[in-house]
């Protein structure tokens, strides 16, 4: 299953959604990458492993990151 960002939202699986907030921005990062993507896209599975990935989402100057180490589920990240 994957999670792309787009413009006015996001894609699941194919389907598209908009951001309940306009203004709303993701962007998609990996372990070792400098700069995100800002139009990234997250691997949800069907696999018990994945990669370590990272999402921010930002609005009004707020952020809030989610990231996996690829074993454990998608939680707030504490640290950048």
């Amino acid at each position: 299953v994957r999670w792309q960002a787009t413009h006015q939202g996001f894609e699941l699986a194919g389907r598209p959604y908009t951001w309940l907030a306009d203004g709303t921005q993701a962007r998609v990062t990996t372990p070792g990458e400098v700069v995100g993507n800002t139009m990234g896209t997250l691997t949800l599975g069907p696999e018990p492993m994945m990669a370590p990935q990272r999402l921010t989402l930002s609005l009004q100057g707020r952020t809030l990151t989610l990231a996996t180490d690829g074993l454990h589920p998608f939680s707030v990240a504490t640290q950048p």
